[in-house]
């Protein structure tokens, strides 16, 4: 299989950067502690000598459940590293306690106080604002398309962004290699919501394939039952591996 992401910057005049990845501008970021809410963490923190972590499971190379049954992940990894930081801060022992959390709830997980810290990513829309506090970006991000090696030339083309030399890059031809194509992408994700607007932009005929894991939509691309699968490149990049 084959990861593809477009170089060119985001517009409508690149036609393939709406829909053909690569140019989301956006970073993944740590989450903190909800809104309004950092110094009432902290004190809780501070009496109960207990920082909850909240990491995906299946969320590589971010954060996942390792063999052993453990966190681990880059997220996670940072996520240590404040907790060590903060131990030191308020002079006293700190316990990491790691919690399991959903995609589809991680930043309720952290509104409602169930956990302190989210060690994973996210894009810091202004609905999310509402709920949650977010940390600078820990990670530049971006939506990648995973596609078979022997996939057609014309759809590897679009979606790396190599249009045939001397031949014009009208909306319409993008949209005509793209049309009655299975898009693949994990439910409810940063990418599916993207994907969703591509489709409308460029109105395509075109099925998505909601899934529930990355693993899933590598197994779909394999076997053909779908044409492209959308994720977080970083993430896709190793699913493939």
């Amino acid at each position: 299989m084959q990861l593809v992401r477009s170089g060119r910057p985001c517009g409508r005049r690149g036609a393939l950067a709406r829909l053909a990845a690569g140019c989301l501008a956006s970073s993944v970021l740590l989450l903190v502690t909800g809104a309004g809410a950092s110094a009432a963490t902290l004190d809780r923190v501070r009496e109960t000598g207990v920082l909850r972590l909240g990491y995906l499971t299946a969320a590589r190379p971010f954060s996942y459940r390792d063999e052993s049954g453990k966190p681990a992940g880059y997220a996670v990894a940072l996520c240590e590293r404040i907790a060590t930081d903060l131990q030191q801060k308020l002079g006293k022992p700190l316990r990491s306690e790691f919690i399991a959390v959903e995609a589809e709830t991680r930043f309720d997980a952290v509104r409602d106080g169930n956990v302190d810290l989210l060690c994973g990513g996210g894009t810091p829309t202004l609905e999310l604002r509402e709920k949650v506090s977010f940390s600078i970006p820990i990670f530049p991000g971006g939506v990648g398309a995973l596609i078979r090696n022997d996939a057609p030339a014309r759809l590897r083309a679009v979606l790396a962004g190599e249009p045939k030399p001397f031949e014009p890059r009208w909306r319409a031809s993008l949209g005509q290699v793209m049309q009655k194509r299975t898009f693949a992408v994990v439910a409810k994700s940063r990418a599916a919501v993207w994907l969703q607007h591509a489709i409308d932009d460029f109105d395509l005929t075109a099925t998505i394939d909601p899934i529930d894991s990355f693993d899933v939509g590598v197994d779909r691309v394999a076997s053909r039952r779908a044409d492209v699968m959308f994720a977080d490149r970083e993430i896709l990049l190793d699913a493939v591996r």
